[in-house]
């Protein structure tokens, strides 16, 4: 839907694909059994739903990258709910703020944060889609 902030050399606009990665997925044994393995307190983006992604170059476990992207976190989007996809330090975690408020809240604080940031690490896309 909209790119908020892009310090990347790739063109991000609306209907243009990114590809953006995170730690965790699926295992599947030889035996056919499945067993999700994942960070603690970070849920997966899941295709056809709406978020907004934090996104940068640096990875946790190799450092910078030149063309992949990481995400840091993200905030799913449902009914115009906000729901965060992660929860670091459980109930106090601060990216339960904006956990079951407006959309709009959130994207105003954002706009708001970013016009008077002078930090421009983090990579911002808002996208409609899904990944």
């Amino acid at each position: 839907e909209e790119v908020f902030k892009n310090e990347t050399d790739a063109e991000l606009k609306k209907g243009n694909y990114i590809f953006a990665e995170r730690d965790g997925g699926i295992v599947r044994f030889p035996s056919g059994f499945e067993m999700w393995v994942y960070i603690a307190s970070q849920r997966m983006p899941t295709t056809g739903n709406r978020y907004l992604f934090f996104l940068n170059r640096d990875f946790p476990l190799i450092g910078p990258q030149d063309n992949d992207l990481y995400i840091l976190t993200a905030y799913e989007i449902e009914d115009d709910v906000v729901k965060p996809l992660d929860s670091p330090g459980g109930e106090t975690s601060p990216f339960l703020i904006f956990s079951g408020k407006k959309w709009q809240l959130l994207l105003e604080s954002l706009k708001k944060e970013l016009k008077g940031s002078k930090n421009n690490d983090a990579q911002i896309l808002s996208d409609g889609g899904g990944i």
